[in-house]
């Protein structure tokens, strides 16, 4: 019984789905989840250097410049966010798919068959670049920018390995300071596969 005192009726046909996906899912997750965090730490570290070397890209820094120079409002976020959301390629999100930074991801991803994602974010969290389109323009608030870029101090943040929702490939992402000097511009994050 529901805590509102209606009962919750579930078809059987349904019961016996959910319990057979679970129990499949039970069945295979140690299967699926062993040794991962042996690969996450592998994968990071063994694709790092190239990954530092894509956010010294002078493409990706002058292109993070451009933005924070902009210094874009929270209302302007917010209305390209609404329109980042819609299903398709604005006019809005074009820009951000033909940058020179995306030019030099897409090299990236060329030379490294395991980067099946990339973007950079500016010094508030905000979408610079990005190949694929990026499900959000906002990730202000996102551990991985708040912990990589760590208060204009940037380091490297390595995730938790996760199944990743538009590609369906087990993987895991790497931020990285985007930085002149010791200033911090942005973040770049990739996305490594770990299959």
């Amino acid at each position: 019984m529901l805590s509102n005192g209606l009962t919750n009726k579930v078809p059987e046909e349904t019961m016996n789905k959910t319990f057979f996906f679970s129990f499949l899912i039970l069945g295979l997750a140690p299967s699926l989840f062993a040794g991962t965090a042996d690969k996450t730490a592998h994968a990071a570290k063994t694709n790092l250097p190239w990954i530092l070397k894509l956010a010294a890209d002078p493409a990706v820094q002058t292109d993070v410049k451009a933005q924070n120079a902009k210094n874009l409002s929270a209302d302007q976020a917010k209305s390209i966010q609404a329109d980042w959301v819609k299903i398709g390629i604005s006019e809005t999100v074009k820009p951000f798919l033909n940058k020179p930074s995306v030019a030099a991801m897409k090299k990236a991803m060329s030379q490294n068959p395991i980067l099946i994602k990339c973007f950079v974010l500016d010094n508030q969290g905000y979408i610079v670049s990005t190949t694929p389109k990026s499900k959000d323009f906002i990730h202000g608030t996102e551990e991985k920018f708040v912990k990589s870029f760590n208060g204009g101090s940037g380091k490297t943040w390595v995730g938790p390995a996760m199944l990743d929702v538009s590609t369906k490939i087990y993987s895991v992402q790497v931020a990285v300071p985007v930085s002149e000097g010791d200033k911090t511009l942005g973040i770049l994050i990739a996305t490594l596969s770990l299959e």
